[in-house]
């Protein structure tokens, strides 16, 4: 695990058991979410999975907040889970958020119209082809980016993020949020999974 990604669970866990604190954190990402939410048209009949909620789940609850829509979050860290839970009991959004112990990596997409991926999560660039390979067609996946002087502190991206479009995150450790929607390219009789980005269909790399 990158050693920043490391640190920031560890700082959530410790957050948790203060309601005050937590209201402080969340502060935080309240704008950068709005960005998140404009960029990626992101309404209340949307079902969202954030992937990477950590203990402290603030992305996810600003984003029901934001928006009204039904939102599961996933970790893979069963402490950060069972936090995360606690958390959001405490806050009365059991209705509207679930949380669940799950990888990234190999979790089924393809009940969701937004997939967004936190900062943290490791080995993004797996995180994302699975997603890509599972999500329905027209998914929008909002990711994260380091900021370049940050990049090796985090999981990298693949390259062919940099195709996407994207809301600059100002005031953060992220340089920005990207924006990925799922396509479809037809080459002869086969299909090919596609991102759409800047309005255009942008091959990928699936290994």
């Amino acid at each position: 695990m990158k050693v920043i990604s490391l640190f920031t669970k560890q700082l959530e866990k410790s957050l948790a058991h203060f309601p005050t604190l937590i209201n402080l954190y969340g502060l935080y990402y309240k704008d950068i979410v709005k960005r998140e939410v404009e960029l990626g048209h992101i309404i209340p009949e949307d079902r969202i999975l954030v992937i990477g909620g950590g203990p402290l789940p603030c992305t996810a609850m600003e984003i029901a907040d934001q928006t009204g829509a039904k939102i599961v979050v996933v970790d893979k860290d069963p402490k950060a889970v069972e936090i995360a839970r606690r958390v959001i009991k405490r806050y009365n959004m059991e209705d509207q958020i679930k949380v669940k112990l799950a990888d990234g990596i190999n979790i089924s997409a393809v009940d969701y119209s937004v997939i967004h991926v936190a900062l943290q999560v490791c080995n993004r660039t797996k995180v994302l082809q699975n997603i890509l390979s599972k999500a329905p067609q027209g998914a929008r996946i909002l990711v994260r980016s380091q900021r370049d002087v940050l990049k090796r502190m985090y999981s990298a991206l693949p390259a062919w993020c940099k195709n996407c479009r994207f809301v600059e995150q100002k005031n953060s450790t992220m340089k920005a949020t990207l924006l990925l929607i799922k396509g479809q390219e037809k080459i002869g009789d086969d299909e090919k999974v596609c991102i759409i980005a800047n309005r255009r269909l942008v091959g990928y790399s699936s290994t």
